[in-house]
Protein backbone atom coordinates (compact mmCIF):
# COMPACT_ATOMS: atom_id res chain seq x y z
CA UNK A 1 0.00 0.00 0.00
CA UNK A 2 2.90 2.78 1.05
CA UNK A 3 4.63 1.62 -2.30
CA UNK A 4 1.43 2.46 -4.33
CA UNK A 5 1.55 5.96 -2.74
CA UNK A 6 4.72 6.46 -3.52
CA UNK A 7 4.62 5.53 -7.28
CA UNK A 8 1.18 7.70 -7.37
CA UNK A 9 2.67 10.58 -5.87
CA UNK A 10 5.41 9.95 -8.00
CA UNK A 11 3.77 9.98 -11.09
CA UNK A 12 1.24 13.40 -10.10
CA UNK A 13 4.77 15.35 -9.41
CA UNK A 14 6.97 14.34 -11.94
CA UNK A 15 4.51 13.71 -14.66
CA UNK A 16 3.55 17.41 -15.00
CA UNK A 17 7.13 18.63 -14.54
CA UNK A 18 8.31 16.59 -17.74
CA UNK A 19 5.48 18.05 -19.70
CA UNK A 20 6.37 21.64 -18.84
CA UNK A 21 10.05 21.04 -19.82
CA UNK A 22 9.20 19.84 -22.93
CA UNK A 23 6.54 21.87 -23.83
CA UNK A 24 8.71 24.72 -23.49
CA UNK A 25 11.96 23.10 -25.44
CA UNK A 26 9.35 22.07 -28.10
CA UNK A 27 7.85 25.69 -28.20
CA UNK A 28 11.19 27.56 -28.39
CA UNK A 29 12.22 25.05 -31.11
CA UNK A 30 9.50 25.84 -33.22
CA UNK A 31 9.95 29.76 -32.82
CA UNK A 32 13.75 28.95 -33.96
CA UNK A 33 12.36 27.26 -36.95
CA UNK A 34 9.81 29.63 -37.54
CA UNK A 35 12.46 32.45 -37.83
CA UNK A 36 14.92 30.34 -40.13
CA UNK A 37 11.90 29.35 -42.37
CA UNK A 38 11.30 33.51 -42.96
CA UNK A 39 13.95 35.69 -41.90
CA UNK A 40 13.58 39.40 -41.79
CA UNK A 41 16.56 41.39 -40.56
CA UNK A 42 15.79 45.08 -39.33
CA UNK A 43 17.94 47.35 -36.87
CA UNK A 44 16.75 47.51 -33.58
CA UNK A 45 17.14 50.42 -30.86
CA UNK A 46 18.47 50.07 -27.12
CA UNK A 47 15.57 51.37 -25.03
CA UNK A 48 17.46 50.63 -21.68
CA UNK A 49 19.40 48.68 -19.57
CA UNK A 50 18.82 46.64 -16.32
CA UNK A 51 20.08 43.91 -13.83
CA UNK A 52 17.20 41.07 -14.18
CA UNK A 53 17.18 37.41 -12.77
CA UNK A 54 20.05 36.55 -11.01
CA UNK A 55 21.96 39.03 -11.31
CA UNK A 56 22.44 39.42 -15.54
CA UNK A 57 22.78 42.57 -17.59
CA UNK A 58 19.97 43.06 -19.77
CA UNK A 59 19.23 45.30 -22.68
CA UNK A 60 15.43 46.01 -24.03
CA UNK A 61 15.43 46.93 -27.01
CA UNK A 62 12.49 48.10 -29.27
CA UNK A 63 11.86 47.41 -33.30
CA UNK A 64 9.16 48.42 -36.06
CA UNK A 65 7.57 46.24 -38.23
CA UNK A 66 4.78 46.23 -40.07
CA UNK A 67 3.90 49.61 -38.55
CA UNK A 68 4.27 48.55 -35.09
CA UNK A 69 6.51 48.40 -32.43
CA UNK A 70 7.77 45.62 -30.98
CA UNK A 71 10.22 44.89 -27.78
CA UNK A 72 12.56 42.62 -26.59
CA UNK A 73 14.96 41.79 -23.91
CA UNK A 74 18.25 39.95 -24.17
CA UNK A 75 21.49 39.47 -22.26
CA UNK A 76 24.92 41.45 -22.68
CA UNK A 77 28.23 40.85 -21.11
CA UNK A 78 29.28 44.72 -19.96
CA UNK A 79 33.17 43.23 -19.04
CA UNK A 80 33.19 42.40 -23.12
CA UNK A 81 30.64 45.17 -24.48
CA UNK A 82 29.45 48.42 -24.17
CA UNK A 83 26.06 48.70 -24.71
CA UNK A 84 24.37 52.32 -24.24
CA UNK A 85 20.81 53.51 -24.84
CA UNK A 86 20.52 54.63 -27.38
CA UNK A 87 22.96 51.80 -29.66
CA UNK A 88 21.34 50.27 -32.27
CA UNK A 89 21.48 46.23 -32.88
CA UNK A 90 20.38 43.80 -35.46
CA UNK A 91 17.42 42.20 -34.91
CA UNK A 92 15.83 39.16 -36.75
CA UNK A 93 12.07 38.23 -36.78
CA UNK A 94 9.32 35.49 -38.36
CA UNK A 95 8.05 37.30 -41.16
CA UNK A 96 4.70 36.59 -40.80
CA UNK A 97 5.07 36.57 -36.99
CA UNK A 98 7.19 39.77 -35.65
CA UNK A 99 6.09 38.79 -31.80
CA UNK A 100 8.90 35.83 -32.52
CA UNK A 101 12.10 37.47 -32.62
CA UNK A 102 15.80 37.90 -31.12
CA UNK A 103 18.25 39.94 -31.04
CA UNK A 104 21.73 38.98 -33.49
CA UNK A 105 24.85 38.10 -31.75
CA UNK A 106 28.34 37.53 -33.22
CA UNK A 107 30.49 34.93 -32.82
CA UNK A 108 31.74 35.36 -29.19
CA UNK A 109 28.41 35.97 -27.98
CA UNK A 110 28.55 40.06 -27.95
CA UNK A 111 24.78 41.78 -29.47
CA UNK A 112 25.32 43.07 -32.97
CA UNK A 113 25.75 46.12 -32.78
CA UNK A 114 25.45 48.62 -36.22
CA UNK A 115 26.18 52.10 -34.53
CA UNK A 116 26.99 53.35 -30.87
CA UNK A 117 26.50 56.51 -29.63
CA UNK A 118 29.85 57.69 -29.87
CA UNK A 119 30.51 56.61 -33.63
CA UNK A 120 27.13 59.44 -34.48
CA UNK A 121 28.11 62.68 -35.73
CA UNK A 122 26.15 65.82 -33.89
Amino acid sequence: MKNKITVILWLVVTLPMIGVIVYALWGNGQDERKIQREPVYTSGVIVSTYVGIKSRNMVKYQFKANGAFYYGDDRYYPKRELVKVGDTCEVVYAKSDPNIHKALRNNDKTLKIRKTISDRKP
